[in-house]
């Protein structure tokens, strides 16, 4: 089994050991290459964005302790999700990567793994374990799309862009039960509480995870009302995958 952080209320993080810079940057970086954590506002990406990312494929290349970077590994070091970028050339990313190599090659490895993480918790969707949601009955959100919980709350989002079409901070949430696969949400007020019904593949974790959020910061000591399936909440999968 793969032992994983889910609940990433206490942020920003703290690289003052080894072990758990180690820990987190081995966590983090398949998540970060399949590019959930980027956010591609109206399919464009800023040159600000780009300088960033090509930054970190730099580091992440520079931990690896390889020599010389060859033009046919550099689409390995970025996020899946930007490749097929018209804004960006191939010939360009390298030519970045490459450009911020010779900026940190006097790091060690340690701190190229910390100044990754440094970099990757100021972005908003980092601490996000994401959900993909066949289908969604809300008129605001269109089907398919990705749902994210971190400690802001349930997060809607576009399934290609990332941009967020809907949220609910935790303090909304009334309810949150689990039927098979489809999940009802009821947020608002407790005497004429909205609902959200969607359909997950992962939806026991997804109701499990929510369900520690919510005790952590103490939202199981609402009124009765607000209730979590609490069988989910117990459920080992959601910790250990």
């Amino acid at each position: 089994f793969i032992v994983k952080r889910l609940l990433w209320y206490f942020l920003p993080l703290n690289f003052d050991r080894e072990l758990f810079v180690n820990f987190m940057y081995n966590q983090i970086i398949p998540d970060y290459l399949h590019g959930t954590m980027i956010i591609i506002q109206q399919h464009e990406f800023t040159d600000e964005r780009v300088q960033e990312i090509s930054l970190l494929a730099a580091l992440h290349y520079h931990t690896s302790k390889k020599g010389a970077l060859p033009s046919i590994e550099v689409k390995y070091l970025l996020p899946t999700t930007l490749l097929t970028l018209k804004t960006v050339r191939p010939q360009e990313w390298t030519n970045y990567i490459h450009q911020k190599l010779k900026i940190i090659e006097s790091l060690t490895i340690l701190e190229a793994k910390i100044k990754f993480l440094t970099i990757l918790q100021t972005w908003p969707l980092f601490g996000t374990t994401f959900y993909t949601v066949q289908h969604i009955d809300h008129l605001s959100i269109s089907s398919p799309c990705l749902i994210g919980i971190s400690k802001n709350g349930l997060l809607f989002l576009d399934k290609d862009t990332h941009e967020s079409l809907f949220s609910i901070p935790f303090n909304d949430v009334v309810s949150i039960r689990r039927h098979q696969n489809t999940v009802d949400i009821k947020y608002g007020s407790l005497a004429q509480p909205n609902l959200i019904q969607c359909q997950i593949n992962k939806a026991q974790d997804m109701v499990a995870l929510t369900g520690r959020y919510l005790s952590l910061i103490g939202q199981n000591r609402m009124p009765s009302e607000k209730k979590i399936d609490n069988k989910a909440c117990n459920d080992p999968i959601s910790t250990i995958l």
